[in-house]
């Protein structure tokens, strides 16, 4: 009897060691992650947004694409999500996909889809037109005017009348676009959050295993049945010790009673 307590003791005491090895580093990122979770809003985590879009992509969150631009003089003209942008700074929206762009003396202009759009060297739009040709397709800036080349005819705008009556196609040019430098593309993610994801979504995902699916939940759930184990093979050694110093007590005990008889 004694014998096979003793090999059970063995056998808890090897299950107790081996599930804490085996555990330890996940159970400790687990504890350090639940404590910032519960001071995630002191720390401003809950507002604070993610600018890795690789975390977003783990999240299925397509980064934007930005493949192409027009080039002018030193700067980029480039738009993601509807929104024009010169180099990294915001310019506006715009209605449609952009289709060209140009400076004019010291004024810049845009054509999407939808819309024809001036702004200055501030950003500052400076007039907008909406009712613009449905198969206008690019801009060209002269000295004294910017045309809009539609497929069979072209318009010109100045500074002084805007817009003025379709005339014959004098001049004709296609959409100057091209590929935006790497540079470019990468500076813009860098500075661009991926949308309502923030670090406290990232650090309670991770906490709880979700932001690897159902393996890290999986995985997740294991350490916490582990962790069940690990407390009760404590509580049995506890209880185990208590129990083996309790006997040496009884034991030292009757000892001294029959020394004390046999004195008698």
């Amino acid at each position: 009897m004694w014998g096979q307590s003793m090999k059970n003791s063995r056998f808890i005491m090897l299950l107790h060691r081996r599930v804490g090895l085996s555990i330890s580093l996940l159970l400790l990122f687990i504890t350090v992650s639940g404590v910032l979770i519960n001071h995630s809003q002191e720390l401003g985590w809950h507002k604070k947004l993610i600018y890795s879009h690789w975390v977003g992509e783990v999240y299925g969150m397509q980064s934007p694409l930005i493949e192409s631009g027009f080039k002018i003089e030193n700067s980029w003209v480039y738009q993601v999500g509807g929104m024009l942008y010169r180099d990294l700074e915001k310019i506006g929206g715009c209605s449609g996909a952009l289709l060209s762009a140009v400076k004019y003396k010291n004024t810049y202009a845009a054509i999407c889809e939808n819309e024809f759009m001036i702004f200055d060297d501030n950003l500052e739009i400076i007039d907008s037109y909406i009712d613009i040709p449905n198969d206008a397709d690019s801009l060209l800036a002269t000295k004294n005017a910017i045309l809009l080349n539609a497929r069979l005819t072209q318009y010109r705008w100045d500074d002084i009348r805007g817009f003025v009556e379709p005339m014959e196609i004098r001049r004709r040019v296609l959409s100057n676009s091209m590929t935006l430098p790497y540079s470019i593309k990468s500076k813009y993610l860098e500075i661009t959050p991926v949308d309502n994801l923030t670090w406290e979504k990232v650090l309670v995902d991770l906490h709880s295993g979700r932001i690897f699916g159902a393996v890290g939940v999986m995985v997740v759930d294991v350490v916490g049945v582990l962790l069940c184990v690990l407390a009760l093979t404590g509580v049995y050694f506890s209880y185990a010790k208590l129990a083996v110093k309790s006997g040496r007590k009884d034991s030292t005990g009757n000892k001294n009673i029959r020394v004390s008889v046999s004195g008698n």
